[in-house]
């Protein structure tokens, strides 16, 4: 895995691996293994022109730092931030920032990402949580030492491609506040009940011998759009991920499908799942059987509009019941359950203004 990909899985980690309930990293893994991280946002409206230095602004009326690409509640973000997360997200996905077209996908990727951090920051310092700079610190030296590097090396590339570390400083900053705060506020929803556990024992059971493949996805659906009008959206996010950009962050960003805010992370499927009285039609089996492990499938047509896969892992359930395993599946996925729930409570509680 790259230097680059550990950044955005090490980020992600950080809210899994925290004291308290054990969550088992399973959307951490399938970051690292699909890059061989909600409704869909409106690009905003930025010109390629105002992304610059501001050196390069000098002597224009309005001065660079003054300028406004949005506002979260009463927090703006100005272009030289905006700017200076687009090269970063760039740094990371192993492209040039100085070299790499910037289009309105990536603006747009961009956007929803800051969107949330924002929010996520605002509602862990409301709650009185507080992430100290030893933290931070620990928690970039095992990203440097996960990589082979000094911290100075690991600051050396960020300071070569003229990205500033407070990026990701916030970024650890916002994921390990949270990753507290929403353990902290839905403790009493994270332990799984002894029916949950019977149940899943039970699927277990049946499922033994047969076939499951463990996915991802981005799902785009037509909501009163025609396919003609959508397909070309579904070729922007395909272009994106042939450009480099890691799966899990570009379905959190235009994925449609209730796996969004888990990167598009779908777990275990059985070959029972696929179905027409379903959420996954046969057809989407047949073409997942063709597709290669760590492999993307190209857009499927639906009733209901287009998905594309990335096959992260084949196997045959042996059917091995292990009750720990099993109860941090169920932790894992109330988790992110209490997460997405409680960031859609954040955005819609906000008012997001584009300028």
């Amino acid at each position: 895995m790259s230097f680059f990909v550990s950044i955005l899985c090490f980020c992600l980690m950080l809210v899994l691996n925290l004291e308290g309930p054990s969550f088992q990293p399973a959307y951490a893994e399938a970051q690292q293994q699909v890059h061989a991280e909600s409704p869909q946002m409106a690009s905003p409206e930025i010109k390629e022109e105002k992304l610059v230095s501001e050196g390069e602004d000098e002597g224009r009326e309005e001065p660079l730092e003054s300028r406004i690409v949005f506002v979260v509640g009463d927090r703006p973000v100005f272009v030289q931030e905006f700017n200076d997360r687009v090269n970063f997200v760039l740094l990371i996905t192993g492209s040039d920032p100085s070299k790499t077209e910037k289009t309105p996908e990536l603006y747009t990727m961009i956007t929803k990402g800051m969107i949330d951090e924002i929010l996520q920051l605002k509602a862990t310092k409301d709650a009185g949580i507080e992430i100290g700079d030893a933290e931070i610190d620990e928690a970039i030296n095992r990203l440097a030492k996960g990589n082979g590097m000094t911290r100075q090396e690991f600051e050396a590339v960020f300071t070569r491609s003229q990205v500033p570390m407070r990026i990701l400083k916030m970024q650890i900053k916002a994921q390990m506040a949270w990753g507290k705060y929403i353990q902290q506020k839905y403790v009493r929803d994270m332990l799984p009940t002894q029916k949950e556990i019977d149940l899943e024992v039970q699927r277990l059971k049946v499922q033994k011998g047969k076939t499951e493949y463990r996915l991802a996805e981005i799902s785009m659906y037509t909501h009163g759009r025609t396919k003609s009008e959508l397909f070309p959206k579904m070729e922007q996010v395909v272009r994106l991920l042939q450009q480099g950009a890691p799966f899990p962050m570009v379905a959190r960003q235009f994925s449609e499908g209730r796996s969004a805010m888990e990167g598009g992370y779908l777990g275990w499927l059985q070959e029972e799942d696929f179905s027409d009285e379903g959420e996954f039609a046969p057809e989407i089996l047949a073409v997942v059987e063709q597709t290669p492990v760590r492999g993307m499938t190209p857009p499927i047509e639906t009733s209901a509009g287009y998905r594309l896969f990335v096959l992260l892992e084949k196997r045959k359930n042996s059917g091995h019941i292990d009750l720990d395993t099993i109860e941090k599946g169920l932790q894992q996925n109330r988790f992110e359950l209490a997460s997405r729930k409680e960031l859609a409570r954040l955005q819609k509680a906000t008012m997001i203004q584009h300028r």
